[in-house]
């Protein structure tokens, strides 16, 4: 019993320092840490992803600043209508992916075709992703 008692005692002057005010003050400076740290993280996701889909970076800052993510929510709608860009190792054009060819130098992206369902394949490729069909090397 006596130790219960002394533990209470160590424990009694860590708790009377710990106020409303002070607990508050912690929670208000989570909220504010919050508030700044969610908008960077999505406008930092958006600009990277609207860089990758060749699309206008403004949609960061509108998506980071729109609250209740409904900025996010818009990039994301308009983002599913874009494919993401590859670039052309022959002219470092944006070009969207899945074209065999860069529109404007011709470099063909894809070595030969599926046999058997003619959908372009990159070298290296084992199966067809469209219909399993075995690819010789």
């Amino acid at each position: 019993m006596v130790f219960i008692y002394r533990i209470r005692e160590m424990f009694e002057g860590w708790f009377t320092g710990l106020t409303i005010a002070g607990i508050m003050g912690f929670f208000a400076l989570l909220a504010i840490a919050l508030a700044v740290a969610v908008p960077l993280v999505i406008g930092i996701f958006v600009w990277r992803d609207a860089e990758r889909r060749g699309l206008n970076r403004a949609w960061a800052l509108a998506a980071a600043l729109i609250p209740n993510f409904l900025g996010l929510i818009a990039y994301l709608l308009v983002a599913s209508q874009h494919k993401p860009k590859i670039h052309c190792p022959g002219c470092n054009t944006a070009v969207e992916s899945g074209v065999n060819n860069c529109p404007s130098c011709g470099h063909r992206f894809a070595l030969a075709n599926c046999p058997k369902c003619n959908r372009a394949v990159s070298p290296g490729w084992k199966v067809c992703p469209e219909c399993g069909q075995q690819l010789s090397e």
